[in-house]
């Protein structure tokens, strides 16, 4: 089996469409890690699929090992997104069902 991933969250999108920001306070999901800052990361859905941008923070973030800017970038079942030194997956509703009957 994998280890290492403590929580799993469903990801919606905002009633009022705006995107969901992920930082380490003052966002719509905390993260309390010192690496994160407190806006870091935002995650845009438009009808269709999730995509990722970094919010200029002061570590980073990766998606699969690649520094994200900006611009949205597309999320696909089982994406690497890194902020500062946590580590988030993202799963299509069908990966995660695959994720949780992985009996490797």
């Amino acid at each position: 089996t994998l280890s290492g991933e403590a929580l799993a969250l469903a990801l919606e999108p905002k009633k009022d469409g705006k995107p969901v920001v992920i930082g380490r306070a003052q966002s719509d999901f905390d993260v309390n890690d010192a690496t994160v800052s407190l806006k870091h990361l935002t995650l845009i859905y438009d009808g269709y699929r999730w995509t990722v941008g970094d919010l200029n923070s002061r570590n980073g973030s990766k998606l699969d090992g690649l520094r994200l800017g900006e611009k949205p970038e597309p999320l696909f079942n089982g994406a690497e997104i890194s902020i500062g030194s946590v580590r988030l997956t993202y799963y299509l509703p069908n990966g995660m069902y695959e994720r949780l009957t992985d009996t490797r």
